[in-house]
């Protein structure tokens, strides 16, 4: 599946999230800068964001005081800050000040912040999800085709 345009990449994110986006807008800047620069960074970005989240989930069930617990939160942080760092370059060619409101409204240390963060890569991760789709039904299509062959 080719992602060329990125109107139908939001698309189609806002239509498998069941139209449940927390940040639409912040969302398709992302999506539209990123079609414009790197569009593997966007990917990038999504996979990340279903990582950090299975990651917090798994990080709320274990003992954060045991040596995997410990290591587990200090990958997270680690994926955390490249993250942010990778949402911050597809952005680069933004105006100044949406990069200052990203920093702001995502990135600064206040539990609001994190709480928006992480609302952002719940939308985010739809990305890979549908990628993760897009992936099954290219096997199938190529399945059914030497099948008819």
């Amino acid at each position: 599946m080719q992602y060329t345009d990125p109107e139908k990449l939001y698309i189609r994110v806002m239509d498998a999230s069941g139209n449940g986006l927390l940040h639409e807008e912040d969302l398709r800047l992302i999506i539209n800068a990123a079609a414009t620069e790197d569009i593997e960074l966007l990917f990038k970005i999504g996979f990340n964001a279903k990582f950090l989240l299975r990651t917090r989930n798994i990080m709320r069930r274990i003992s954060p005081r045991d040596d995997a617990g410990e290591k587990l939160k200090q990958t997270f942080l680690d994926e955390l800050e490249a993250t942010k760092a990778l949402v911050m370059n597809v952005l680069k060619t933004a105006n100044a000040e949406t990069r200052r409101t990203f920093e702001k409204k995502y990135f600064t240390p206040t539990l609001d912040s994190f709480a928006s963060l992480m609302e952002l890569l719940q939308d985010l991760s739809w990305i890979q999800n549908i990628r993760l789709d897009d992936k099954l039904d290219d096997r199938e299509d190529e399945k059914e085709r030497n099948a008819e062959q």
